[in-house]
């Protein structure tokens, strides 16, 4: 049985604690009452099973059990580095993200870029990462990073020893299919805008070490792409279970 989930960014063990107060709001909505049971957890990865001990419009008391590590998020890392489209769109990507167990977003910004982002727009994006742990039971956050340039991206040495690779729309001699197994090492997925990265964008990423990835012989809208990408990482780091292991 699932419980409702709440966020809390300190939980105690075997201990009484508050919820904020956003969070006690969310409580009144769902009309749960003294006694019932919820999971808190503090988007670094732990969770634990609590009982409300009170609650009113603003506060919610809950005493905590055990605090257990399940971040629920992919074995390995996995970053992905997006030309973000405009509006609600965003909010997709950031949820497909969340979702699928990927690490990281960071924004990037490139010569056929349509939006830009600023520290608002960052700030609206953790809220949906918020958001989207709640619904979807990971408690470790993704790790939003200021938006950057993409050449500076792939001349950063941060990601230097990283397995880089920048989604390409069009099959030619540098277009590479991903192979899976190489996903056990820490990638770098870049996806451009829905027109592409130049070809000046995309021989610099390759003179720097990026392979080429093609998704298909389709154009694909950049939330499709990111789900794409996030799906051949899920599969290869975290195959679906089998049936047996529910019998």
């Amino acid at each position: 049985m699932s419980f409702p989930r709440f966020y809390s960014n300190h939980i105690i063990p075997h201990s009484i604690s508050q919820l904020p107060s956003e969070e006690a709001a969310h409580a009144s909505v769902l009309r749960l009452k003294t006694g019932d049971r919820i999971v808190v957890f503090n988007g670094s990865g732990d969770e634990t099973e609590a009982v409300i001990v009170e609650l009113t419009k603003k506060s919610l008391i809950y005493r905590a059990e055990e605090l257990l590590r399940i971040p629920r998020t992919l074995p390995g890392r996995v970053c992905v580095a997006v030309s973000l489209p405009k509006g609600e769109r965003q909010r997709s990507v950031v949820e497909k993200l969340v979702e699928m167990g990927i690490h990281e977003l960071i924004p990037i910004q490139t010569r056929r870029s349509v939006a830009s982002v600023s520290n608002q727009q960052l700030e609206r994006y953790s809220r949906w990462s918020l958001e989207t742990c709640k619904q979807s039971g990971r408690n470790a956050f993704l790790t939003i990073h200021p938006s950057i340039d993409f050449g500076q991206l792939i001349l950063d040495q941060r990601w230097q020893t990283t397995r880089r690779w920048i989604a390409h729309p069009f099959a030619d001699e540098k277009g590479s299919p991903l192979d899976l197994q190489q996903l056990a090492e820490p990638s770098l997925f870049c996806i451009g805008p829905e027109g592409g990265f130049t070809e000046e964008e995309r021989d610099a990423a390759f003179q720097s070490g990026f392979r080429m990835l093609v998704l298909g012989d389709r154009i694909l809208r950049v939330e499709t792409a990111v789900t794409y990408v996030c799906a051949m990482a899920a599969m290869a780091l975290q195959p679906p279970r089998s049936s047996a292991e529910f019998s």
